[in-house]
């Protein structure tokens, strides 16, 4: 073995201990919080036996499904929230939903979830828990009216016999019309 190849193998064992030695610093210890981990506030458990304040509702685009030049379909997302608390949480309970027409006042539908139907639509989502769901204005009523502008309004009861709670601003869209 000559000088030059002993000199080559020095060098790339100390170049392999220095890589070796720079991975253990830069991995740390597996018990180490990441960067995004130490920002990120904890949220605590939902308060226990704490009521339902209020309800807020999200609805997609009434969309068409039998084709008829009139919208029926309606998908909604539905929020319980506890005050003073940040996220949405799930409830246990009857919900009465109520489709408005704002300029006459007159309600166009109405549908009531129960206990079951309420439980089964629930879900998560970016925000925390949810109840996702659509309602069918042929269900209740008809499809068939002018175009007006509508609200969709939601009361909750609960199944511990709480207070209830509403919407307190409801969500307003289009519907009906050709």
């Amino acid at each position: 073995m000559t000088a030059d190849d002993r000199w080559l193998r020095v060098a790339a064992r100390s170049a392999a201990v220095a890589l070796v030695s720079a991975l253990v610093l830069l991995c740390g210890c597996a018990s180490s919080p990441s960067a995004g981990e130490a920002r990120k506030p904890a949220i605590p458990p939902a308060p226990a036996g704490a009521p339902v304040s209020y309800v807020t509702l999200g609805v997609d685009a009434p969309v068409d499904e039998d084709r008829n030049g009139y919208p029926d379909t309606l998908l909604v997302t539905m929020y319980f929230w506890i005050n003073g608390y940040p996220v949405p949480v799930h409830g246990d309970g009857r919900v009465r939903l109520t489709l408005t027409d704002t300029a006459s006042e007159r309600e166009l539908a109405t549908w009531t979830m129960t206990e079951g139907m309420l439980a089964a639509t629930r879900r998560r989502n970016a925000v925390g828990p949810v109840h996702l769901f659509q309602l069918d204005i042929r269900q209740a009523s008809t499809d068939q009216f002018p175009a007006t502008t509508t609200e969709l309004t939601a009361l909750f009861t609960p199944t511990d016999g709480g207070p209830e709670a509403d919407s307190p601003r409801p969500i307003t869209f289009r519907m009906g019309g050709r």
